[in-house]
């Protein structure tokens, strides 16, 4: 018997990464792609990221920072 590699737990999920720190984001970025995801952005405010969400198929889950420099996040 063989072992079969795992696959990573994120494998085939699309993440909306909403993050308005580039450090925070590249780091978070880096960790989701590594646990497999496929990510849609960062995006830096609600605008760009509703415009992402506008532009394709709807991502299965959303990493959010709910503080965009005071603008709240949850719209």
């Amino acid at each position: 018997m063989r072992n079969t590699p795992a696959k990573p737990p994120l494998s085939g999920r699309r993440v909306l990464l909403v993050e308005d720190e580039p450090e925070v984001a590249e780091a978070v970025e880096r960790m989701l792609e590594e646990a497999g995801a496929t990510i849609i952005g960062p995006a830096g405010t609600v605008i760009e990221a509703l415009g992402l969400l506008a532009h394709g198929r709807l991502p299965d889950v959303a990493v959010l920072d709910l503080n965009l420099h005071g603008e709240i996040s949850l719209p």
